[in-house]
């Protein structure tokens, strides 16, 4: 995916959790938001703007990876509770110290562990969070609909899609024919090349 593509695609999936994203797609999206934290007060706007489309595809990234997107809370749960006992905790309490050290080693890990998965290739082939986005599309030659290379019937009319490497379709009627068929069996069409 180039670098355009990847700011119009997260921006059509503005707040879309589900499917997948590849690689490109995080890194060239989180290149974009970065220009803009350098530019001064345009960078406090676009830090509410891009925050969504930034966490949306961050999700999408780790369900490429088969993981839940439900994993990128944990290192901001733990900032929260971090902040309350700063804040508003009772730094009296003799564990006050040792529950801090507890919640900063399980942000820290955490977020390493998602860097290091979001930094991956993905699973290939199909996963419970979708198709694999660095596959190739391509149309069912039965009805049209839209299908993945690998796929082995069109989820929509269920047309053995594996056929089309068997044989060849009459130019006339869609049908498969053989590739020792000189004529369409169907519909007596030429199947030689002029």
């Amino acid at each position: 995916m180039t670098f355009t593509e990847s700011i119009k695609a997260c921006f059509h999936k503005y707040a879309v959790f589900s499917g997948r994203a590849s690689r490109s797609e995080l890194w060239w999206f989180v290149l974009f938001t970065l220009i803009f934290d350098f530019i001064p007060f345009v960078n406090i706007v676009a830090s509410f703007v891009f925050f969504l489309p930034n966490l949306a595809v961050a999700c999408r990234r780790l369900h490429d990876r088969g993981k839940s997107g439900w994993w990128l809370l944990v290192p901001n749960v733990c900032l929260l509770i971090f902040y309350f006992v700063i804040y508003a905790g009772n730094h009296t309490l003799d564990l006050y110290g040792d529950f801090m050290f507890l919640v900063f080693i399980i942000t820290v890990t955490v977020t390493i562990w998602l860097l290091v998965e979001i930094m991956l290739p993905g699973k290939p082939g199909s996963n419970k969070y979708g198709n694999n986005p660095l596959r190739s599309v391509r149309t069912c030659p039965n009805c049209k609909a839209v299908c993945w290379d690998g796929d082995a019937f069109c989820p929509k009319c269920g047309f053995d899609i594996r056929s089309v490497q068997k044989g060849m379709f009459c130019p006339s009627c869609n049908h498969l024919c053989s590739t020792e068929d000189s004529f369409c069996p169907k519909c007596g069409t030429s199947l030689l090349k002029k």
